[in-house]
């Protein structure tokens, strides 16, 4: 079955964690996430500015890295954009890193050092900002 290909951003970084660093999901074993929400490859286009995500089912979901760090489901964010009543200015938005959090996930650390979020593959897939996923506009990746 279909693996997690390993991406590489235009300055040549791998998508991966740290302990393997090649990002590979096993082909099924012991993984019970549906096919709708499994990636099958993830790109991290930093000159675009965007995260590619290729998911089993064949559909591609473009994430902008501004709109990634506006949305970090870490406590400290979620803490910050309920005080403020909405989603505030943004420290960085130059991405570092991006590693796979076991087979469920995806941690970008940025420039400023922040690194806590942790964007699970099937709230990401439910806040695809296409149209044809999302007609009425992109839902909130986290209710707060």
């Amino acid at each position: 079955s279909p693996e997690l290909s390993t991406a590489v951003d235009n300055s040549g970084e791998k998508v991966g964690n740290k302990k393997g660093g090649l990002g590979v999901l096993p082909g099924g074993k012991g993984l019970k996430m549906p096919s709708e929400v499994r990636p099958q490859e993830i790109t991290i286009e930093r000159r675009e500015g965007v995260m590619r995500v290729v998911w089993l089912t064949g559909h591609t979901s473009q994430y902008a890295l501004g709109w990634l760090r506006a949305h970090c489901p870490c406590a400290s964010c979620r803490e910050e954009r309920r005080s403020a009543g909405l989603v505030g200015l943004l420290p960085s938005t130059e991405l570092v890193s991006a590693d796979l959090v076991g087979n469920y996930a995806i941690r970008f650390t940025w420039s400023d050092g922040h690194g806590a979020g942790i964007f699970p593959f099937a709230a990401l897939r439910a806040c695809c900002p296409c149209l044809t996923c999302n007609p009425d506009g992109v839902p909130p990746l986290w209710v707060e």
